[in-house]
């Protein structure tokens, strides 16, 4: 008898989101508790250090002198990153669609629409 392989498969995309979606809010509720607790139990300074190394604003010209803000840099190269696929990929899918409008008509109406609203 042959042994099927069985193929293992990894965990599906949306799993992954979902994972990485309740992680972040633990994460994200881990900090604020912990902003919380230090600041009630006067260790202000501890909370200041971790919010300088972690989650500052480094371009504001006053507060982001000392500071490092990681998750801030992350954040912002993330964005950025999204912007630089964003925009090319809907001018591609516009184009596309435009290129496979085989009646000239409705291309013309399409046109006027677009330029005189």
């Amino acid at each position: 008898m042959e042994k099927k392989k069985r193929e293992v498969k990894g965990i599906s995309f949306t799993k992954k989101m979902v994972i990485s979606l309740v992680g972040g809010l633990i994460v994200g509720l881990g900090f604020l508790f912990l902003r919380e607790h230090l600041i009630r139990s006067n260790q202000g300074a501890v909370w200041q250090t971790i919010n300088q190394i972690l989650f500052q604003d480094i371009s504001d010209p006053e507060k982001g002198q000392s500071a490092i803000g990681l998750f801030y840099i992350i954040g912002q190269l993330f964005i950025n990153g999204l912007q630089l696929v964003i925009v090319p990929m809907v001018f591609t899918s516009i184009t596309l669609a435009i290129c496979h409008i085989t009646d000239t008509q409705k291309l013309g109406r399409i046109s006027y629409k677009t330029i005189f609203g």
